[in-house]
């Protein structure tokens, strides 16, 4: 049994996952394979907010973002990943950084699964995409103009 305490199993464990890149390669994985799909938040500081999925037989792979605004025009936001493999959650990851990892035979399956998705074709950008790029651009211009920027 290991002599080290329970927060350190767990910084290495955060450690592990993000040296493998895992938040990076769900992200490619979503954008090249998955469905995107726009969510109306009925938050008012939510600015945007959209969802990417991949699913098959193995895995559901999520990927979540969103743009907050406050009253002020300040922006905020994040992204969240998950991978859930069989049923079981194997890896989250949020804005604060990795919030669950478990190593296991998954790992393979899914770094076949990312590189189908480096090598995919699909250069498509979805219209989902397009509308919240095009929301970023219109608040950054009223911005730029509130501030003589």
């Amino acid at each position: 049994m290991s002599n080290k305490s329970l927060q350190d199993l767990v910084k290495e464990r955060k450690q592990q996952a993000t040296d493998k890149n895992l938040h990076r390669k769900v992200e490619l994985i979503v954008n090249s394979l998955g469905i995107h799909r726009n969510i109306n938040s009925k938050e008012s500081f939510v600015r945007s907010e959209f969802e990417v999925v991949f699913h098959d037989s193995d895995f559901t792979i999520k990927w979540h973002e969103y743009l907050l605004v406050d009253g002020d025009g300040t922006f905020g936001g994040g992204q969240d990943s998950t991978i859930i493999f069989k049923g079981k959650t194997v890896f989250e990851e949020n804005s604060s950084g990795v919030i669950g990892y478990i190593p296991g035979e998954w790992e393979m399956v899914f770094e076949n699964l990312y590189e189908r998705a480096k090598h995919c074709t699909k250069q498509q950008t979805h219209p989902e995409q397009q509308h919240v790029e095009s929301e970023l651009t219109q608040n950054e211009s009223v911005l730029r103009t509130r501030f003589g920027l």
